[in-house]
């Protein structure tokens, strides 16, 4: 290892630019030892022989797996470590080891199956014979095999070949299909995932059909966050979600480089030298790249590239990984050394200036995919031609409107029977011709190289950017360069590559006309600005294109003729502070490239369009019908925002990328610079939450769809409160009149109420004022509804607001005052992480939980202690009626005495004597209290009496312990309540599954307390 580092740092020395050279940083990774367990539910031989083969021991995500896949769960292993793919194996040695029984193994590419089926084949030679399974890779030369025990293919042979053709060539494998895994399902984001989602539903149908079920369903991935919305919009059903970074990982070393202009040859002269150490190298690329570093390197059996990982002594890395995951698992994929060659794109210009955040260890965000109405319509044609399509099956999948669509285009014909039936019409082209993941509608943009180069196959590319990113003499890979467009044909979607290593890079010039089809939500900014969501027609014509090279000065050329396209698509937009300098749509790029670097999309899945009259910059999915980015920026656009900010910042002296920063600086520094004082001042936590769906109507431009929570006990609704005993209604109203007097301070606290909604006022403007009751009336600061007239309510009028019962500590009811603090702040949940914001919300849940039942048990010792008083008085005048009453006998008729006077008026001496009725509330207390003795020394088990109050009992166990129970072992705790008085558990075991503890009955003792970052279920 020290050769190659000094081979490395050698070369830096001699390529140094002053006395900064191009090796940034050297980092040692420390190798984990993962974590075992002594066996795991299979066949103890099969086992024995694993362990054999591996010469390791079992981890605990595989004894979970096999677990939740016995009972019907879809798993998915989420790792940084790639050995996880092991598990899959294993998982269907252990499943398919019966006969009759077949799966299928879906891998992300061709390049992909081949090592798996190369990886099964070495297992098969090395296990014994009764476990080894017949593995067949479906390839265009290769006949079907449907006796074959495990089918590995593609997203293409599983569309085209296994679906197209299960009547026929695979009759006889679909009714042994037991089991699915997809391999890598991460690279399934945006359209990929709407197609994958539609494909799983053709799979069940026709497995249906052939009288077979799918109830195991496993997926390998990198480690994500939050994976699991993406997940369910894949495959609707609980996932069970495990980490494989129990696995061990060997040490290894990180080193930061930045490149040129031409990365890619700066990392193929750094193979070169390293490969004379003795060393096996692999470049890892982008798929289009490989035509640039084959003529550099040729064939060789020391040095390979490619976009797959292959096994090696050092990887290079030609230009930041596709993700933060992808660079976490190549430094757990067992390389000596990882090499990180930066090149020119905008957010790895900013890991230069900041090399601490290539080494960020946070994993990256998979964007769920949504229902893309053009993908749905090619698989909905694709699934009538496989099995007639039925109208129980339209009603239940929810695509009726589609399939009406197609069936008066005349794509989908009812079969002429009494039940209807759909199979595609005369009008409907063959729907299997033309599929692409990557694409929404028709077939991939296919890359040709020139006449003379070398290549296989062309390669795949989004059609999304034919126009944009692909016009004629355009640079790729966008941003990169290293490539030139020598033809382009927009009629068939191709277009013809030249080499061009001369650093040339362009950025397209475009005009841009947004037409907005709905909006459908919109909140505030930064308090003064707002962001929005919905849908738009996009109108772009490209006139030119922005050029730099590493020998010339910035030009724009321009494009003849112009290239124009049109798209529908979801949206997001934000109300820009001012208005900036955006020729040519040189705008937005740098949030765009702050989601490539915090997601698993590229920078081109987002197209930003800046509409100067609104002051309104749209960021529009490039992808017709969507591909879920959208969403995702208006959830998270806080985060990101700082993150573009220092992206246009590290671009600002780039000759390309110069306009962009510009541009985005101008906006993005207004934007971010706006804060409250007076909220900073306070140490008052505001909680953002977002607003209920709107009304099919469109919003106005301005509406406060946000709702204010502050950590402030839960309400009770105070209409209930009077009059608890309505025997004695003479001396109930003195009673809640501690209740009734905090209304007067009242008009002073819409702010700190738990719940502040937007109300329509017929005048936005006018102060709260001190009416007796003021909370219904709470309305939005009079400065920010003054723009626009009373906005319509975003939920039901008739909902009143709760008031609290029992207020905080008023404070001065002043009008100047009140406008200041209704005033929304999102400053705390801004500025912290969203695992921060997470924690910090449900401490504050904790909190008000405690407070409210706090508040609670406070309430009924009050009443209890009400109670107390009121017996107490009642039985005072038997005691004390012959001296006071004697001398006054004309108060005999007080209030409190209304019943009593019409029966002992006449004989004043007598008054005690009609006070029989006064004890009888003592007497009920008693009696009551010995009823209540006898039922609990009746009771089985015998247990103090519970206090009066409402105090809650305390939980020994969390959701989330690792505990050890007796006799069944360790197990995780799923839910812990109070039945009875008495503490149970739902624990889960990985032999037992969930079983129903009782802690009092069995010993449980906990192992490990759950993480309290865990715990985001309470919110």
């Amino acid at each position: 290892m020290q050769h190659i580092l000094d081979t490395i740092q050698a070369i830096a020395r001699q390529r140094g630019r002053s006395e900064a050279g191009p090796l940034l940083k050297i980092r040692d990774i420390e190798q984990h030892e993962g974590e075992r367990v002594s066996h795991i539910p299979i066949d103890q031989e099969l086992a024995q022989a694993w362990q054999a083969l591996l010469g390791e021991p079992f981890r605990p995500h595989q004894a979970q797996a096999i677990t939740s896949l016995r009972r019907g769960e879809p798993v998915a292993l989420l790792a940084s470590n790639p050995r996880v793919i092991l598990t899959t194996y294993l998982l269907l040695y252990a499943m398919l080891g019966q006969r009759n029984a077949a799966g299928v193994l879906i891998a992300p590419s061709a390049q992909a199956a081949q090592t798996v089926h190369a990886q099964i084949t070495q297992l098969n030679e090395r296990l014994p014979a009764t476990y080894r399974l017949t593995a067949h890779l479906t390839e265009p030369s290769q006949r079907p095999n449907p006796y074959a025990s495990l089918l590995i293919t593609t997203p293409d042979g599983w569309h085209n070949r296994l679906l197209r053709h299960h009547d026929r060539a695979w009759s006889l494998l679909w009714p042994k299909v037991q089991m699915l895994a997809l391999l890598d399902i991460h690279r399934y984001h945006g359209v990929a995932g709407s197609h994958v989602a539609d494909l799983m539903l053709r799979t069940q149908r026709v497995a249906a059909a052939h009288g077979s079920v799918i109830p195991h369903l496993i997926a390998t991935g990198w480690e994500l966050d939050e994976p699991l919305p993406a997940l369910e919009a894949i495959y609707n059903a609980p996932w069970k979600v495990l980490s494989g970074n129990d696995l061990p990982s060997d040490a290894t070393k990180l080193a930061v480089w930045r490149g040129s202009a031409d990365r890619l040859r700066e990392a193929a002269d750094l193979a070169t030298a390293i490969q004379k150490q003795g060393c096996r190298v692999h470049i890892l690329c982008q798929p289009i790249e490989q035509l640039i570093l084959t003529p550099m390197l040729g064939k060789s059996d020391e040095i390979s590239f490619g976009p797959e990982p292959q096994t090696g002594h050092v990887v290079i890395c030609a230009g930041y990984p596709s993700a933060q995951s992808a660079l976490q698992q190549l430094l757990r994929s067992g390389y000596q050394l990882v090499i990180l060659v930066l090149g020119d794109a905008p957010y790895e210009q900013m890991l230069s200036r900041h090399d601490e955040l290539a080494l960020n260890p946070a994993a990256s965000t998979w964007p769920p995919s949504p229902i893309n109405t053009y993908v749905t319509a090619q698989n909905i044609l694709c699934a009538a031609a496989e099995i007639p399509l039925t109208e129980a099956e339209v009603h239940a999948i929810g695509i009726g409107d589609i399939v009406e669509r197609l069936a008066s285009s005349g794509q989908l014909i009812d079969l002429p029977d009494i039940e209807v039936a759909w199979r595609p019409g005369p009008q409907a082209d063959d729907p299997y011709q033309e599929h692409s993941l990557i694409s929404a509608s028709g077939g991939a943009t296919l890359a040709y190289p020139e006449k003379g180069a070398k290549a296989a196959t062309p390669t795949p590319l989004d059609p999304s950017g034919l126009e944009r990113w692909y016009p004629l003499n355009a640079a790729l890979p966008p941003t990169r360069g290293g490539l030139r467009v020598v033809a382009h044909d927009v009629d068939q979607s191709t277009i013809g590559l030249r080499i061009d290593t001369g650093g040339r890079r362009t950025m397209p010039l475009r005009r841009c006309t947004v037409t907005p089809r709905d909006e459908r939500d919109q909140r505030p900014l930064f308090l003064s600005n707002n962001i929005g969501i919905g849908r738009a027609v996009v109108e772009e014509e490209i006139y030119g294109m922005r050029e730099i090279s590493t020998q010339g000065s910035p030009a724009e050329p321009a494009l003849r003729p112009s290239l124009s396209t049109r798209w529908i698509a979801p949206c997001c937009w934000i109300d820009l502070p001012t208005t900036p300098p955006a020729s040519g749509q040189l705008i937005g790029w740098s949030l765009a490239a702050a989601v490539e670097y915090r997601t698993v999309c590229a920078m081109q899945d987002v197209v930003p369009c800046y509409v100067p009259e609104k002051k309104r910059l749209y960021f529009v999915e490039s992808q017709p019908g969507g591909n879920g980015l959208a969403s995702w920026i208006y959830a998270n656009v806080e985060d990101l925002l700082p993150l573009a900010y220092d992206i246009a910042l590290s671009c600002r002296h780039d000759p390309l990328l110069e306009p962009v920063a510009r541009a985005d600086m101008d906006w993005l520094l207004p934007l971010l610079g706006k804060r409250d004082p007076a909220a900073k001042k306070s140490g008052e936590k505001l909680i953002l939450v977002p607003a209920p769906e709107p009304a099919p109507q469109l919003i106005p431009a301005r509406p406060e769809p946000l709702q204010l929570l502050r950590p402030a006990p839960q309400p009770a609704p105070q209409p209930a409160k009077p009059a608890p005993q309505p025997v004695r209604p003479a001396p109930q109203p003195a009673k809640p009149a501690p209740q009734a007097a905090p209304p007067t301070p009242q008009p002073a606290k819409p702010a700190p109420q738990p719940v502040r909604q937007t109300v329509p006022a017929p005048q936005p403007a006018k102060p709260v004022s001190p009416t007796p009751q003021p909370v219904r009336q709470a309305a939005p600061p009079p400065a920010q509804p003054t723009t626009q007239s009373a906005p319509p309510p975003m939920r039901p009028a008739p909902q009143p607001v709760p008031q609290p019962t029992k207020p905080a500590p008023p404070e001065p009811a002043t009008p100047a005052a009140q406008p200041s603090r209704p005033a929304p702040q999102p400053e705390p949940a801004r500025k912290l992480s969203r695992k921060e914001r997470k924690e910090q919300e449900r401490k504050e849940h904790e909190r008000r939980e405690q407070e409210r039942k706090e508040q609670e048990r406070k309430e009924q010792e009050r009443k209890q202690a009400l109670e107390a008083q009121r017996a107490q008085r009642q039985a005072e005048p038997t005691r004390q009626a012959p001296p006071p009453r004697q001398p006054e006998p004309t108060r005999q008729t007080p209030p409190p005495r209304q019943p009593e006077p019409t029966r002992q008026a006449p004989p004043a001496p007598r008054q005690p004597e009609p006070q029989p009725a006064l004890p009888d509330a003592n007497a009920l207390i008693e009696r009551l209290r010995r009823q209540r003795e006898q039922r609990e020394s009746q009771r089985a088990q015998a247990e103090p009496p519970r206090p009066a109050s409402s105090a809650p009992a305390v939980l020994r166990f969390s959701v989330g312990d690792v505990v050890m129970c007796l006799p069944y072992g360790q197990g995780t705790v799923r839910a812990s309540g109070i039945d009875d008085g008495r503490e149970i558990l739902r624990v889960s075991f990985p032999e037992h599954g969930e079983l129903t503890i009782d802690p009092a009955v069995s010993m449980v003792r906990t192992i490990q307390a759950a993480d309290a970052a865990e715990d985001d279920d309470l919110l």
